[in-house]
């Protein structure tokens, strides 16, 4: 407490004495008595009177005397406790609780906040001795009263304390010490911070959440900082690498990967940070094929590059024998001497062999651009869409009909047509019978 501030206290307390013994009294007396100017005065009854103190100005005979019935009941108080009173009215309305107890760790003064915040009313605040009190014990509360009383140093921190009225409770609070007519007493300033206590555990819990998805999922992520140095990586990269995850933090592209590789990765990188795009590519790497999509972010003004990886080699192993197993079809379709046709749902032919192309005269390019109605001659469109319809239905039809070949030719031809298993296409084997 400043001198300054310590004057004005004693002033203030000298005044409530004054009118306490139930005269009234002037403003120039007062002003005298104190040493101060009668502007002073009025500033001072203005203070007391905010503070919630009952006190009348007579204008006939400008004087100050409390309403009738008024009295501090000091009578068994110190000097002390009218002071530290008269600082928690003043202070009453504090957002904050204010609590001051004696060097005993009796409770002395507590402000409407710190009983509201209690979850009790001012006078059980007041009835208590922190020495006695299991909430402070439990909580640290005590260790850092009794701290601060020794060595005067002020302390601040965070507390959990289930209080004596029952209410659960997260405070911060600073303590420090000060003397009043030589006797020191104990300061707390506290504030709630249970709600912002329980959004820091949800928000905890949440990434933790999200750390365990990121760790547990087969898909690679990783962020990268301006020199392209992993600054956060999913737990995933320490199969890939071999190394524990925290020997891949903080390496850069060279150290991790091997040197083809890794200018492969630096030059997608910037180019992905000097564009400012995202960028999709595929990736080989130790006979595993990745698809690695890589975006830049912005925060705090420092570039990120940020990104993911995804494992298609079960998908690429599968194209490669899907590639083999055609090759293998289409070797196999041309060398049969019928016509051969594969056909969407729609009746759009996307397949046919080389037959096929002799027969009907059109390049294998031009034929898999076209629909069954280009070249059927006895149904038309909407009966073309119901045959193949019927097909996918029952599984199998054999026919015969007219179809017509690039140079308007009709044939006659028989057509054994089956369904692909687990399709929506057909096969179909065409055969001419007369032209």
């Amino acid at each position: 407490m400043t001198q300054k501030s310590s004057i004005k206290l004693n002033s203030l307390v000298n005044i409530l004495g004054q009118l306490d013994s139930g005269k009234k009294i002037t403003a120039s007396c007062l002003a005298d008595s104190l040493g101060v100017s009668d502007r002073t005065i009025y500033r001072y009854m203005m203070t007391l009177q905010n503070a919630g103190y009952p006190i009348f100005f007579d204008r006939e005979k400008m004087s100050y005397c409390f309403t009738d019935g008024f009295t501090l009941n000091y009578s068994d108080r110190s000097e002390g406790f009218q002071a530290l009173d008269l600082k928690s009215r003043m202070l009453g309305s504090s957002p904050v609780g204010l609590l001051s107890y004696d060097s005993s760790g009796q409770c002395v003064v507590a402000n409407e906040t710190a009983a509201a915040i209690l979850g009790c009313g001012r006078e059980q605040v007041l009835s208590q001795n922190y020495m006695h009190l299991d909430s402070w014990k439990r909580s640290g509360f005590l260790i850092m009263a009794q701290e601060v009383m020794q060595t005067g140093q002020e302390r601040n921190g965070d507390f959990h304390l289930l209080t004596t009225f029952g209410k659960d409770v997260w405070l911060s609070c600073t303590m420090s010490r000060f003397i009043q007519n030589g006797n020191y007493f104990l300061h707390l300033v506290v504030q709630d911070i249970t709600t912002r206590k329980m959004m820091e555990v949800a928000l905890k819990e949440n990434e933790e959440m999200f750390r365990l998805f990121v760790d547990n999922s087969p898909v690679y992520t990783f962020i990268k900082d301006e020199n392209l140095r992993f600054i956060q990586a999913s737990k995933n990269y320490e199969t890939l690498l071999g190394k524990p995850l925290h020997q891949l933090l903080g390496k850069d592209m060279s150290e991790l990967f091997p040197q083809e590789f890794a200018d492969k990765i630096i030059h997608d990188d910037k180019a992905v940070l000097a564009s400012g795009k995202r960028l999709e590519l595929e990736e080989e790497f130790d006979g595993k094929y990745f698809t690695t999509i890589k975006f830049p972010f912005e925060r705090g003004g420092v570039r990120y590059l940020a990104g993911y990886a995804i494992d298609i080699t079960d998908r690429k192993n599968a194209e490669k024998q899907l590639d083999v197993l055609a090759a293998q079809f289409r070797a196999l379709a041309n060398t049969t001497l019928d016509a051969f046709w594969m056909v969407d749902e729609h009746g759009k032919i996307i397949e046919v062999n080389e037959k096929a192309c002799e027969i009907y005269g059109y390049s294998r390019e031009t034929l898999t651009g076209m629909s069954i109605s280009g070249i059927e001659a006895d149904e038309d469109p909407e009966e073309i869409r119901l045959h193949v319809q019927k097909i996918l239905e029952h599984g199998y039809d054999r026919f015969e009909t007219r179809q017509r070949t690039a140079d308007g030719t009709l044939i006659n031809v028989e057509v054994s047509s089956t369904r692909i298993p687990e399709s929506s296409r057909l096969l179909a084997f065409t055969r001419v019978i007369s032209t």
